[in-house]
């Protein structure tokens, strides 16, 4: 009943139904591994014929009852690993329970891990062969005396036994093993230790034993194991050791051994570890004579069998113990060297005259400390110096010397080897300057790379964005920019000259589509010679209006051709555009290019066709201007209640004001307006004009989903906006000013080449940016922007004759480029009005300031008015920003400023303010005076007002005028700072004006003080902080992980399996009495047959304990070493490789599915390199064969997340515990496929690695599948019907891995597929849906289409492939899934028919086979296929980042392999 999970307890039924079964012949039971509580029952006195109890790991409590001593017959009795305990109120817990009747009958009494506690005697019990009380709590005397002769092992561990070890132990002629360790035991070791033949384990540390080693323990040729540690008085030096020739560990650590190492230790040839550090054993006598050894080579002060290595310990010194030994978070400054066993050559012999193999002496394992070599072989860490100037005494050593208990206890010369921190090096002042020029050199280069990036960083932009939409083609429907060109005077000049028409219009032609093709428009329609283009955006559409450079001729081969040209596109294009931008691009770059053509003579366009400054007419005052006058005659009351009316259903949107229609607030004279942008030319200056002058307009807008575009009322409306303008003027609607203002600095780069990137870049450099934030010059020069002015709003009358349109008012702007700003000073407000449209606004040259017609030499006073509201956080619901509910307005004088201010404020009152967002706000509530007349409700408004020549005018990015000087910041100086809510702040000097007091009464609210700001250098400061930034982003950027190198285990000649061993083992398993369970010979068979088939060869690595003899040997003991054997080796393979410390090593994981022991597999590694303190371990388990991938992911991810630090993969797949013994054929497959492996891979995301690691990985794609509850269960370790452990492939495992791969591959492909793949793939699924859907093509298309989905080509993305070697199946399927050539698949198949199914280390073994027979190429990569239990489906990507040429000829390629 032994691992049945029986649970409950031993009840009395049970009891006498066991009674009955043993008049049966039931004399042994076996209850171990199972879940029993409860108490052993006092009825178990009545099974006297029963020779074995096992009660082993289960739960058992209380003590043994004294009826099991009626037992006479019983021989074995079998308690560890439960709870029991004393008897209530016993001190001797076993007395009277055994041997009572029959002392000989008693053989094996085991009784570990219990709670038993006080004195044992087991003395009496003449025939007991095996006793075991370890982790128990017994004290006194040892159990055994000179009665127990036939005892064979005596196992007393981890108990307080405080006595000292009796003579008659020694003198038990069966004795074999003696385990005492971590006990109080004390006394001598008796001078008959060594006359006990049979002992083979001797284990006694951590006790309190003194003296010396008796002699003739050495003289055991049958001893394995010596472990005296931990008992610091056994003094004297090592017998003579060369008779121990079976000896495999001997542990002397802190004991106070004294002596050398003897040369004989050298010739055991089963030694594998000795200890002998912190004891007082020493190479030389002195320090002196160890200075004069070390001075002929280190490896003097050992052994000739020993050396030191290259793998540093951290030691303490001052303790002389490792610093693992110690606090791990205590710092340590000396770095000592290990000590190995040194290589032997092929004619050195041991004692029993055999060769010395080298595998032998790699598993030799010596731990010295560094005192045995008087810390020669010690350094200090490379911030530190050896500090020579204090020699302490080793206190170890003083220790010792002033112990009484050790005789002849003289002090050798030693003192503590001691580092000091050195002092950092003084730099010469060469070095100094040599220092700083190189950092002065890479700023330099950084600003040069940084300024190269921000100038050109536009044109690269421009280009793709172009690039992007002519691939679109000709807009449909949706936003879009129309375009409409129409040349003045087109049909009398072609009635008038014919000829010299025809040859202007070619020219014309040709500069529109040069810069229609420049900004991505689309001809849309050609009438006489008007064009209409589309635009994808506003921007082409004004930069193609605005552009102008060298002269556009068109070439043709005859005359036919070029009079064919211009009777197709004639005089008038209408085009079109995806964008604003591109629509205003067009225009710009067109007028510039009509004007630099070579026009010629005889069209009759001469310069009194110009309209002069004075024929301009003066603008009718609009209706509101009429209103606000007589406002301002009326009484108070009556203003504001017609006010109230006339603003009634209106409301004030952010950024507008009351004054906006009502007040000459973007009015400038014709003199102010030639200021514009620093131009002296006059209005007619011929360099404006030339040739041909081709109006354009431009609409912007969006045409719906199945409307002709030339049906819709975009395209009506952007031949309206064509008829507004006069010859050479680009007119454009508010929407299209609205797409392009944030562009005006590149359009102002529009020339008739297209966008100058030359000019742009000096505005968008590094160099530039810094001038600004250090008030060197202006942020935006408007001098080299696009000038736009705001013409006029217009609204559609209602005449007779005129279709309902669905827009009944415009706003239109004016553009121009700023090479050809005097051409606004020639048109003015002038637009070619229709019947039926009207003005409402006044344009921007309606200033008013002063007579439009006179010539000023300097700007005339102006008065500003500053407003804005009190609190405006509570209006808005949001925070505030600048600009927010502040308005500025501009007047001819300043009693029209002040009245203005009083009308607002007192109409402001009077407005429909809502009551929920605003009134109830505080400081905006309805106030009233003593006789009850309202004098605040809603927002307060506060006004600054001052008078002052501006200094300069230009438009603002709305298009109107925009006033700049100390006028315009002392009015907002006063409303900020001077006036509170409802109130209007000025100077007394504009109070005291003549004419002020017949309007309002004045009040003195006190002197202020205006802290104007001095030059702001936080703009350099903000500068620094984003170069910082960028630093410190560009330092946390995620690093590139290197691969910088792996290993591979390759296992020795000792462990090759061919196939035939199979049947072997098999059956040789079945001759052994000894064996647990027997296989099948059905069984066997199937297994050979399998082998057969599944691509094996005869070299494929097993474990040599294996070969013969037991098949369920396997243990946790076996499982470790075999781990150790082909892992740790690798390991250490992989850094005498690469020439890395493990102690850098920062990271350590390791995958293994099937043995997770405790303490891990990544504790184990760590501890076998003694890597640092501060190493990490992560140990992966039950991930199947793809855990290699996933292992390398998280050290990816780690390594990305700790920039600078080096990691550690370790894969394996344990094989001596994965064997299976049951009769399932679905989990025998397992047995004949899987075999020993080992991969070691070494990772940095250091960056010096960037050279000389072997890859870099690129990418990493999982494909997880353990939702589906069938891809779940495809591969499980489950037990079967006999309740025997193994892995269970079910049939369901080849679809779901055809899922899997399927799925990983859609998530791979658009990372690494080059574009004509994916093209292709989007091609095919578009195909396939059409005929699916029985559309028109259903009946074209081949049918072919809907069954086949285009597989991508990865042969295109991968130079090699690495494919788990599942099997000779799995490569198949995947080979003609892949369509993979058979060079391309060969690393997968040497490496099955090689090394067997390696599980998740077989991707490592492919790559190793590439290296080695193929070569790799840099920047070749690699892709790596695993998959595995779960389901789980992962690839990762390398990039080989050197080459790696192939290390054996062609000829020694394994051909065989592949064949076979």
């Amino acid at each position: 009943m032994r691992g049945w999970n029986l649970s409950g307890s031993l009840s009395k039924p049970v009891i006498d139904a066991w009674e009955q079964l043993s008049d049966y012949g039931l004399r042994s039971i076996d209850l171990s591994s199972n879940a029993i509580t409860g108490s052993i029952p006092r009825s178990i006195g009545k099974l006297t014929h029963m020779r074995s109890l096992n009660f082993n790991l289960n739960r058992l409590t209380g003590s043994i009852p004294k009826e099991i001593s009626e037992l006479a017959k019983l021989e074995h009795f079998y308690a560890s690993f439960n709870s029991l305990s004393n008897p209530a109120g016993s001190t001797q817990p076993l007395a009277g329970l055994f041997c009572m009747k029959e002392p000989e009958r008693l053989y094996s009494l085991i009784l570990r891990a219990n709670n038993f506690t006080g004195t044992v005697n087991m003395s009496h019990c003449e025939g007991l062969g095996l006793l075991d009380v370890q982790d128990n709590r017994f004290y006194g005397a040892l159990p055994i005396g000179i009665t127990n002769q036939n005892l064979i092992s005596l196992r007393a561990a981890n108990n307080m036994f405080n006595s000292s070890i009796p003579e008659a132990l020694w003198r038990l002629p069966q004795l074999a093993t003696l385990e005492l360790p971590n006990n109080d035991l004390s006394g001598t070791l008796s001078p008959y230790m060594g006359t006990v033949n049979n002992l083979v384990n001797i284990r006694l540390g951590n006790n309190s034993l003194r003296g010396t080693i008796p002699g003739n323990v050495t003289t055991n040729s049958q001893m394995l194991l010596l472990e005296l540690q931990d008992n610091p008085l056994l003094y004297g030096t090592l017998p003579d050791v060369s008779r121990m020739v079976g000896i495999r560990t001997l542990d002397l650590h802190n004991t106070s051994i004294s002596g050398t190492i003897p040369e004989a230790l050298g010739s055991l040839p089963y030694l594998e570890r000795v200890d002998i550090s912190l004891t007082h054993m020493l190479c030389c006598e002195n320090q002196s004579h160890a200075d004069a050894l070390a001075a002929q080579g280190i490896d003097k002060l050992l052994p000739s069998f020993l050396r030191f290595n290259n793998r540093i310990v951290q030691f303490d010194t001052t303790r002389n113990v490792p610093m693992s030994d110690l606090d791990p978070d205590q710092p340590t400054d000396v770095l000592c060297g290990s000590v190995e066993r040194r290589r032997q050559p092929s004619s050195v012999w041991n004692v029993l005259d055999l060769p010395i193999t080298n595998s032998a002496v790699t598993r030799q394992k010596w731990s010295i400390g560094p005192l045995y070599s008087f810390y020669k072989n010690c350094t200090c860490t490379p911030a530190y110096v050896q500090d020579t100037q204090s020699r302490v005494p080793v206190n170890i050593t003083q220790a010792w010397c002033d112990n009484p208990a050790i005789p002849d206890n003289s002090c050798p010369e030693a003192f503590i080897f001691r580092c000091s921190l050195k002092h950092p090096p003084q730099l010469t002042l060469a070095q100094q300057v040599a220092l700083g020029v190189a950092g002065a050199f890479c700023v330099v280069l950084l600003a040069v790379l940084a300024n190269t990036c921000m100038a050109h960083a536009s044109k690269m932009r421009r280009y793709y964005i172009r690039a992007k939409t002519r691939l679109q083609g000709t807009p449909k429907h949706g936003r879009m920019s129309l375009v409409v060109t129409d040349i003045e005077g087109y049909s009398e000049i072609f009635k008038r000259a014919p000829e010299v028409m025809f040859r202007a219009l070619v020219m014309h032609n040709g500069a529109i589509r040069a810069a229609k093709y420049a900004n991505c428009g689309f001809v849309l329609e050609q009438e006489g010679d008007s064009f209409t283009l589309a635009f994808h955006n506003a921007f082409d559409a004004v930069a193609f209006c605005l552009q102008e450079g060298d002269s556009f001729t068109l070439a043709f081969y005859n005359t036919f051709d070029a009079v064919a040209f211009c009777l197709q596109e004639g005089g008038s294009f209408m085009l079109a555009f995806y964008n604003a931008f591109d629509a205003v691009a067009f225009c710009l770059q067109a007028q510039q290019a009509l004007l630099s053509l070579q026009w010629p003579e005889g069209l009759g366009m001469d310069e009194s066709a110009l309209p002069s400054a004075d024929s301009i007419s003066a603008r009718r005052p609009s209706r509101l201007q009429q209103r606000l006058s007589q406002l301002l005659t009326s009484g108070t009351r009556r203003r504001a209640q017609q006010l109230n009316k006339s603003a009634a259903g209106n409301t004030v949107s952010e950024g507008e004001s009351i004054s906006l229609h009502v007040s000459p607030s973007r009015q400038l004279s014709q003199s102010l307006a030639a200021r514009l942008a620093g131009l002296k030319t006059p209005p007619t200056d011929p360099a404006l004009f030339a040739g041909l002058r081709v109006r354009m307009g431009i609409c912007t807008g969006d045409v719906p989903s199945g409307t002709p575009i030339k049906s819709s009322a975009l395209f009506q409306l952007a031949k309206v906006v064509s008829d507004f303008g006069n010859g050479g003027q680009v007119v454009m609607d508010h929407v299209t000013f609205a797409a392009v203002k944030e562009s005006l600095t590149v359009l102002g780069a529009v020339e008739a080449g297209g966008i100058n990137y030359t000019r742009l870049a000096t505005h968008r450099s590094l160099w530039t940016s810094l001038k600004v934030a250090l008030g060197c010059t202006s942020p935006l020069d408007p001098a080299e922007e696009a000038v736009v002015l705001d013409m006029e709003g217009d609204a559609a009358g209602s005449s007779s004759g005129r279709r309902q349109r669905d827009w009944s008012s415009l706003r239109l702007f004016q553009v121009l480029p700023a090479a050809l700003t005097g051409r606004a000073h020639v048109w003015h407000n002038q637009l070619n009005l229709k019947d039926g449209w009207r003005p409402y606004d006044m344009p921007y040259f309606d200033a008013g300031l002063s007579n439009s017609s006179m010539a000023l030499q300097q700007l005339p006073a102006v008065t500003m008015v500053f407003m804005s509201a009190e609190n405006p956080e509570q209006l808005v619901r949001r925070r505030v920003q600048e600009g927010d509910l502040r308005f500025m307005v501009a007047f001819a004088s300043p009693v029209a400023a002040l009245e203005w201010c009083l009308v607002v404020q007192e109409a402001a009152m009077y407005l429909p303010w809502p009551t929920e967002p605003v009134l109830l706000y505080e400081g905006c509530t309805v106030e009233r005076d003593a006789q009850g007349h309202i004098v605040f409700r809603g927002p307060r408004i506060k006004m600054g007002v001052c008078e002052g020549v501006p200094s300069s005018i230009f438009p603002d990015h709305e298009g109107r005028a925009d006033y700049h000087g100390p006028a315009v910041n002392m009015a907002a100086r006063y409303a900020d700072k001077g006036a509170k809510g409802g109130q209007i702040a000025c100077s007394l000097e504009l109070a005291q004006k003549p004419g002020f007091g017949s309007f309002f009464t004045m009040a003195n609210i006190g002197g202020m003080q205006i802290d104007w700001p001095e030059p702001v250098w936080c703009y350099a400061a903000a500068l620094l902080a984003a170069c910082l930034l960028a630093v410190y982003c560009w330092a946390k950027a995620k690093p590139t992980v290197y691969v910088v190198d792996f290993s591979v285990f390759d296992p020795p000649v000792s462990w090759k399996f061919p196939k035939a061993m199979i049947r072997k083992v098999a059956e040789a398993n079945n001759s052994n009495p000894h064996a647990e369970r027997h296989v099948a010979p059905e069984h066997i068979d199937f297994m050979c047959r399998l082998a057969e088939r599944t691509g094996l060869g005869d070299e494929t690595p097993v474990l040599p304990e294996t070969h013969l003899g037991d098949i369920t040997m396997a243990g946790t003991a076996l499982a470790r070493s075999e781990f150790s054997r082909t892992c740790i080796t690798t390991a250490e393979a992989l850094f005498n490789k690469t020439g890395i410390r493990p102690q850098e090593v920062n990271f350590v994981i390791t995958n293994c599915s099937l043995f997770n022991p405790v303490p891990s597999l990544s504790a184990a590694v760590i501890n076998h390199f003694k890597m640092g303190h501060r190493t990490r371990g992560f140990a992966l388990g039950g991930m199947g064969c793809s855990a290699g991938v996933i292992a390398l992911g998280l050290a990816q991810d780690l390594l990305q997340a700790h920039p600078g630090s080096l990691a550690l993969v370790i894969s394996h797949e344990n094989i001596c515990n994965a064997t299976y013994t049951g009769c399932d054929p679905s989990m025998l497959i397992s047995n004949v496929l899987f075999r020993c492996n080992g991969a070691a891979v070494l990772l940095s995301s250091k960056r010096h690695h960037a050279r000389s690691a072997k890859y870099r990985i690129q990418h990493i794609v999982c494909t997880h599948m353990a939702a589906d509850d069938e891809a779940y269960g495809c591969v499980q370790l489950t037990e079967d019907d006999a309740r025997i452990t193994g892995i269970k492939l079910k049939q369901e495992l080849v679809p779901v891995a055809e899922r899997a791969l399927r799925q990983n591959m859609q998530d791979l492909g658009p990372l690494v597929l080059p574009a004509s793949e994916k093209l292709k793939f989007a091609a095919s699924y578009v195909l396939r849906r059409l005929v699916k859907s029985g559309g028109v093509l259903a009946g074209v298309l081949p049918g072919g289409l809907v069954e086949r989905q285009y597989i991508p080509d990865f042969k295109k993305a991968f130079d090699f492939f690495c494919i788990h070697t599942g099997g000779r199946g799995i490569i198949d399927a995947l080979e003609k899934h892949m369509q993979l050539s058979r060079k391309q698949v060969e690393p997968s198949r040497a490496a099955l028919y090689r090394f067997g199914n390696v599980s998740s280390t077989s991707v490592w073994y492919d790559l190793a086979f590439i290296e080695a027979f193929q070569g790799v190429a840099a920047g070749q990569r690699v892709w790596q296929l695993a998959f595995g239990s779960g389901f789980k489906f992962n690839s990762s990507v390398l990039v080989a980042n050197r080459a790696a040429k192939a290390a054996r000829l062609k000829q020694q390629q394994p051909s065989s392999y592949v064949a076979q």
